[in-house]
């Protein structure tokens, strides 16, 4: 029979005496392992670094020009319920400051009323044939309305109306006296260069100092100037003026 002895008889733990002598072949190992894991997170700091820079060195490439300094804008204050009337923008040599939009007169449409008639169906108002003839500002066309001794205040406006010339007839009763019908001449657009010229006449009708309302531009002061357009609303472009 044989006979076998541990290590705890002469007092000498094997395992532990293993243990250690392979720890200790390990320690390069773990140190080389330690400096790996050190340099992968300076690596990961200097891309870091890299990143910002780069990002760092568009902003700086974006403000290479003095335009980028010398940038203006420009808005407008809305009006009491809301509404922006108008669109404004700023160049680089724009002039600092506030500026406001004053409407000194609104467009209107030319109109032009002729004396009173009896009535607007019945009473003839030419005493003969001939023509009405108009035109709508100092260089428009000439359009002629044929008129006979039968033809009345209404069939005059309708005459006017089916020429689509430009111009509005209507009837107003104004309720004065014996004669309160009286013919009633509307440009179709606003503004001085659509003022109604009656250039022939062959009616009992008198337009004489008759108008209603003059053809009005719409002017508005701006800065530098003032701004002035036949309608009442303007899309044109104006430097300097707002």
């Amino acid at each position: 029979m044989g006979i076998s002895s541990s290590g705890l008889i002469s007092g000498i733990n094997a395992d532990e005496l293993v243990s250690g002598l392979i720890n200790l072949e390990r320690q390069p190992i773990t140190i080389l392992q330690n400096r790996q894991k050190d340099y992968e997170l300076k690596i990961a700091s200097v891309l870091d670094m890299n990143t910002k820079l780069s990002s760092f060195k568009s902003a700086l490439s974006a403000l290479n020009s003095s335009s980028k300094f010398n940038t203006k804008t420009a808005s407008v204050t809305k009006t009491s319920d809301g509404a922006e009337l108008l669109t404004v923008s700023a160049s680089s040599t724009a002039t600092a400051g506030s500026y406001s939009i004053q409407v000194n007169q609104l467009a209107a449409a030319n109109k032009k009323a002729s004396n009173g008639q009896v009535d607007e169906n019945t009473t003839a108002i030419a005493s003969a044939s001939g023509s009405f003839k108009f035109k709508v500002g100092s260089g428009g066309s000439v359009t002629t309305v044929s008129v006979n001794s039968s033809i009345t205040l209404q069939g005059l406006r309708d005459d006017i109306n089916s020429a689509n010339a430009g111009v509005t007839a209507s009837i107003l009763n104004d309720g004065t006296g014996s004669n309160p019908y009286r013919l009633v001449l509307t440009a179709d657009d606003a503004g001085s260069s659509n003022t109604i010229y009656i250039t022939q006449n062959d009616t009992n009708l008198d337009f004489t100092n008759k108008k209603i309302e003059d053809a009005y531009a719409y002017t508005t002061n701006g800065y530098g100037g003032t701004v002035t357009s036949n309608s009442g609303t303007n899309s044109s472009t104006y430097a300097g003026n707002v």
